[in-house]
């Protein structure tokens, strides 16, 4: 008999996915359902595996990615991780309202009233290099174990330490010149000397991380008044185009986050040693429609990317500043923002490359999964760095459901494109009332097509049998027919 009809009659035999113990992701989608673990550390802590931790979600609105991420991330910091989680929108500030996590958990409000001048300034969200890190440590032999002797050993460590910090001073003026053309119209940002003028600014204040925005942009001003001659007039009415609208985007309540008063830098959230969890929200943002033209943005939609991009970086070292040994869990939202830039690719890549050594579980949610493949923006293809990968309900669009079967690593045209087309709507069609109210209301639990290494799963995100993971789901529901019995979360200020 062959093995497929053999197999056929005995439900259980595909269901090759997750580890014997680890944090609950659901149950398998088959007629014998079984629930499945998932040992969240093993990619970067298993000597046989080594691999990455990121990990993308992909799925269009309403997919449950974000309610996904949320319970994997509770258990994992229940499991003794340390998380941070940017949600700019700020549901999963609910977690805090969680008896077990509310002493350990810390929320803070990176826009809105409760914001802190400076929390986001450039230079401030990338950290220098610790000098007592392992990695420049002369008894680090994978880094300098084929050094002749001691000496030589202790000169490459100090190259390395150095190196870093260039790296690091790099970086800090990327992004401030990725944050100023974000912050500028097209027409201004169209200009032909428009990159010219940021670079020199950003190069001249440098990539020390005692600097602020407010340095370049001051900068910016006085090219826009130097009549010397030591500076082109296409150069001087570039400077004054991008000083003016600059200067009238700092003007705006959301922007103090990213220029502190002067004579100051301002001072950005720590996770401190004693909590479990950092949430990141961004009350108010206001995310511009992919329908609306960029022409027509508000400076208040224009500000909402530069704001976006710096965040993550904040949540990128905060995980960072924590000890290497320390399992930590990161979860990022809209990662679209951060694929449109290079200083985001590069933080993109930071993830990827760094996970491993820093054992970090890295979540990082997008609608779409060419946003991983970097087919939107001509970027790097990380569907080879993504060991484990989750794809939910990601609409009927070919495109879409042909980038999420690159990601899984599975082929096209072999039928698996009806098994994405059927998360979002796979039950029979029915008048049922009872079944359709049941299913508006959002009864239905999501599923998602899990890859873990060579194993591929559907899996239905149902904690129903869970009876320890019942007021998680209760206090992280949404919908507006879900009972409220929790108050709403205070976010804490910069302690």
């Amino acid at each position: 008999m062959p093995v497929r009809t053999a197999a056929s009659g005995m439900a259980a035999v595909g269901d090759r996915v997750g580890d014997r113990t680890g944090i609950i992701l659901g149950r398998t989608a088959s007629i014998a359902a079984r629930p499945v673990a998932w040992n969240a550390f093993a990619a970067m802590e298993d000597p046989l595996i080594q691999k990455s931790g990121l990990t993308p979600i992909v799925g269009g609105l309403g997919s449950g990615k974000t309610f996904m991420a949320a319970i994997c991330v509770y258990q994992c910091v229940r499991a003794g991780a340390h998380g941070v989680i940017l949600d700019p929108s700020g549901p999963l500030s609910r977690l805090k309202l969680i008896p077990e996590l509310t002493p350990f958990t810390r929320v803070y409000e990176l826009t809105g009233a409760r914001s802190q001048p400076g929390a986001l300034n450039p230079y401030h969200v990338i950290r220098d290099p610790n000098p007592d890190d392992w990695d420049y440590n002369p008894d680090n032999d994978e880094n300098f174990g084929t050094e002749p002797d001691w000496d030589s050993r202790v000169i490459a460590a100090r190259n390395r330490l150095d190196a870093d910090r260039h790296a690091a001073e790099s970086e800090r003026i990327s992004t401030v010149v990725t944050v100023f053309r974000m912050m500028l119209t097209p027409q201004t940002r169209g200009l032909r000397t428009t990159n010219q003028v940021l670079q020199r600014a950003a190069t001249e204040v440098g990539g020390s991380i005692d600097h602020s925005a407010l340095e370049p942009l001051q900068l910016i001003g006085r090219y826009s008044q130097d009549n010397g001659g030591s500076i082109s007039e296409e150069f001087r009415e570039a400077a004054r185009a991008i000083f003016d609208e600059l200067e009238a985007m700092r003007q705006l309540p959301s922007a103090r986050v990213l220029f502190p008063p002067p004579g100051s830098t301002g001072r950005v959230p720590q996770a401190h040693g004693s909590d479990r969890l950092t949430i990141l929200t961004m009350p108010g943002l206001q995310l511009p429609s992919d329908r609306i033209p960029e022409e027509q943005w508000s400076p208040e939609q224009r500000m909402a990317g530069p704001l976006m991009h710096l965040a993550a970086w904040l949540a990128n070292r905060m995980i960072y500043d924590m000890p290497r040994w320390v399992r930590k869990v990161l979860f990022l939202d809209e990662n679209k923002y951060l694929k449109e830039t290079g200083a985001g690719a590069t933080l993109n890549q930071r993830i990827n490359r760094d996970t491993r050594k820093f054992n970090v579980r890295a979540f990082v949610g997008s609608q779409l999964a060419d946003d991983f493949l970097g087919l939107t923006d001509g970027g790097d293809d990380q569907s080879a760095l993504a060991y484990e990968v989750f794809v939910g309900d990601v609409g009927s669009s070919e495109t879409a459901i042909a980038g999420a079967l690159k990601l899984l690593g599975l082929p096209t045209e072999q039928g698996y494109e009806a098994v994405l087309r059927g998360i979002g709507g796979s039950e029979d069609q029915t008048h049922d009332e009872d079944v359709r109210a049941a299913r508006r209301q959002g009864d239905r639990p999501r599923q998602f097509v899990v890859k873990m290494g060579d194993d591929i799963e559907l899996i239905t995100a149902d904690w129903s049998n869970f009876t320890h993971l019942a007021h998680v789901f209760d206090i992280l529901r949404s919908d507006p027919t879900a009972s409220r019995t929790a108050q709403p979360t205070t976010a804490q200020g910069i302690a």
